[in-house]
Parts: structure tokens; sequence; C-alpha cells
């Protein structure tokens, strides 16, 4: 170390110590609020995630993140994110897993707020793709999928719910969105 450096250092340490002394002395709070010992309490646990976990797991699916949140409008959002259980992502396969993950947590959740949000992720390699759906739509198709008396109206009532879900890709090591125009018809195997 030179001796500027050394000087240097020194002086804008004596500048530091000044300050929070000042500080300290006038009875201000520090910029930081000070650690308290002890351990931090542990926020509640909602058992529905247990019994969501549980018949997650009992389909086979490997959980990675399961909470519950609020969405930006104040309605609760129950996040689920299982690994996917295909090695190349397709139409069926995605949906096959997206509506079982949907199954597991609308059987716990079918008496909440039609407002509540359902999202499920299935990471695949540096991407997750995310579904979302209100409770409310998930109760509607399930009444007309069990109403419906022939497989064309099953199909009716499926095409419906699927156009109101909400579909995203996110982007793991980017941290960001990914636009339709950057995923479809792309090579991820390299």
């Amino acid at each position: 170390m030179t001796p500027r450096r050394y000087a240097t250092t020194l002086c804008l340490t004596m500048i530091l110590v000044a300050i929070l002394t000042t500080l300290a002395r006038a009875g201000q709070a520090f910029p930081f609020p000070p650690t308290q010992p002890g351990t931090p309490a542990q926020p509640a646990v909602d058992p529905r995630l247990a019994q969501i976990r549980r018949g997650l797991e009992a389909k086979n699916l490997r959980v990675l993140e399961l909470e519950l949140k609020r969405t930006s409008d104040g309605d609760p959002q129950w996040w689920t994110e299982t690994a996917a259980n295909y090695s190349q992502p397709g139409r069926d396969k995605v949906l096959e897993q997206t509506f079982t993950m949907w199954g597991a947590m609308f059987e716990v959740l079918n008496q909440e707020d039609a407002r509540t949000l359902l999202s499920v992720s299935q990471l695949w390699t540096k991407y997750s793709i995310i579904f979302h759906s209100r409770v409310s739509a998930l109760a509607t198709f399930a009444k007309a999928f069990q109403a419906a008396r022939s497989d064309s109206e099953r199909t009716e009532a499926y095409n419906v719910f699927i156009r109101q879900a909400g579909v995203a890709v996110w982007d793991n090591e980017r941290g960001q969105q990914v636009d339709q125009k950057d995923f479809v018809n792309k090579n991820f195997t390299k």
C-alpha cells in the first residue's frame, strides 16, 4: 500500500467515524436498522400449501416452489413451480402437466374467492412455461366439462377455458419474459 493510498484510506475512515458519531450524538437513527440478536420470526405457513405439495408429488411431479403471494391488484395468487416432466415441450405434454397442476391446486382451493389466481410454472431447461387462471374460470370449466354429453362439447369447454388462461414464457437466465417471436420455431436443444 502506498503512503498516499494509506493516508486517503485513513482520512476517509476518520470522516465516516465523525459522521456516525455526530448522528448518534444528535439522537438521529442510523441510516440502517441495528441487528437484534435472536432468531427471526418465521411467517405462518398455510396448511393448504402442504396439501397441494402432497397432491402434486402424488402425481409424480417434483415441486420446486410453492407459495401464496398477492397480485399487484391485491388478489391472492397461489404459485406453484414444478420441474417439467418432458424433455421437449409440445402442446399436449405442456397442457397435460398444466392441468395436472391446476387439478391438484383446485382440489384444495376450490372454495377460495373467485378472484384468486392459480399460477402454475413448469421449469424446462432455462425457461419456465407459466399458465394463470382464476378459481372462477377453473370452476366454470370443470362444470362445463362434467356437464358435456359428447366429445365435441368437452372440446368446446376446453377451448373456451384455454383461451381465457394467461400464458407466458420466462427466461430464467435473463430474468425476463420471453416475447413469443423469440420462442416460437426455435431449436432449444443446442
